[in-house]
């Protein structure tokens, strides 16, 4: 079975706590990592496949996902779209907070820490995390808190924005990497609750370290929790 996610997916769930109406839609927001250049989904991307330099390559695979083709099939097609960022976790911090990584508080407190600033802001995967005025401002966290139409909100998969120390925590997330631990887990989880969700599943801290042996990415379980 060919791999199509190299390493994990993020979901993100907002959804009306209340009688969804016309005016107050529920949302599902889907991020994905390492996609494969699928053919059969090729509409979706821009025109040629010359990317600065290097050449994309579609790749002719049969997929069993006919949940997805049919969403497709009543879908509006985005043919020009960019990202914020070409790695995981400053795209992240852009879908979440609508704002380029280049304003991350983390980062730029990071960067102000170790230089002038005179280069710009730190956007690498340590920088650009939720931290400070972005755990609050930022989609999420919003939409839960909206006083006249508040939104139940959930986020389920890969997170890769939070701290070293747990923003002073300590409670050592980073080892969900590469050890199963109940009680670190249930910690974790609640730490991202604060920053904008009721809901909070299936939940990879970043990246599986190599060296676990314990555990693997699981889509089943990330589906079960969605």
């Amino acid at each position: 079975m060919y791999n199509m996610i190299s390493y994990i997916m993020l979901l993100a769930l907002f959804r009306s706590d209340a009688q969804q109406t016309i005016d107050r839609p529920n949302v599902i927001v889907i991020t994905i990592d390492d996609w494969a250049a699928i053919q059969a989904w090729s509409a979706s991307t821009p025109q040629g496949t010359d990317l600065n330099g290097n050449t994309l390559s579609y790749q002719d695979i049969e997929l069993s996902s006919t949940g997805i083709q049919s969403f497709i099939a009543e879908s509006v097609w985005f043919t020009t779209a960019y990202t914020a960022a070409p790695k995981c976790t400053p795209s992240r911090f852009a879908s979440l907070t609508g704002r380029m990584p280049s304003r991350s508080k983390w980062g730029t407190a990071r960067t102000l820490a170790t230089s002038s600033g005179y280069f710009g802001v730190n956007v690498s995967l340590s920088a650009t995390l939720l931290f400070n005025e972005d755990s609050k401002q930022n989609v999420p966290y919003i939409l839960q808190n909206d006083a006249d139409t508040p939104y139940y909100t959930g986020f389920v998969g890969k997170w890769h924005l939070m701290s070293s120390n747990d923003f002073g925590k300590n409670y050592g997330c980073s080892n969900l990497d590469r050890l199963a631990n109940a009680n670190i887990y249930a910690l974790c989880t609640d730490l991202v609750k604060t920053q904008g969700f009721d809901f909070v599943g299936a939940f990879y801290y970043s990246n599986i370290a190599s060296s676990n042996t314990q555990f693997s990415h699981n889509p089943e379980w990330m589906v079960s929790q969605a």
